[in-house]
This record gives structure tokens, sequence and C-alpha cells, in this order.
């Protein structure tokens, strides 16, 4: 009898270990993601003004290809 209650004792401190390590995981697992997330939105924003600068770029390159006729 006594033994299987150490055995359950034991049994219990190993799925405590478990679930502490599991929580720990999923922290880590969370933080990960909430870092990407901000990144990835930074990534958007940069994203978005190279997309106008070259736009403004393409723009551009179409002015200069234009012939300039004189005023007269």
């Amino acid at each position: 009898m006594f033994a299987q209650i150490e055995r359950l004792a034991s049994d219990a401190e190993r799925e405590r270990q478990n679930m502490q390590s599991l929580r720990e995981s999923w922290r880590k697992e969370k933080e990960r993601n909430e870092k990407l997330e901000k990144e990835i939105i930074q990534l958007k924003k940069k994203n978005k003004k190279l997309m106008k600068q070259l736009e403004e770029y393409k723009e551009l390159q179409v002015k200069q290809q234009q012939p300039e006729y004189p005023e007269r």
C-alpha cells in the first residue's frame, strides 16, 4: 500500500513538473508570436513606404521620358 502511495506521489510530481514545463513553453511561444506580429506590422509599414517610393520613381521616369516641347 505504501509503495502505491509513493508511486502516485511520484507520478503527481512528474505531472506537476510536466505541466510547469508546458506552461513555460507556452509562455515563450506566446512571447515569440507577439514579437513576430510586431515585426510583421513593421514590415508591412516598410513595404507600404517602399511601394510608394517605387510609384514615385516610376512616375518620375515617365516624366523624364516624355519629350519636352518648348513653349512659344
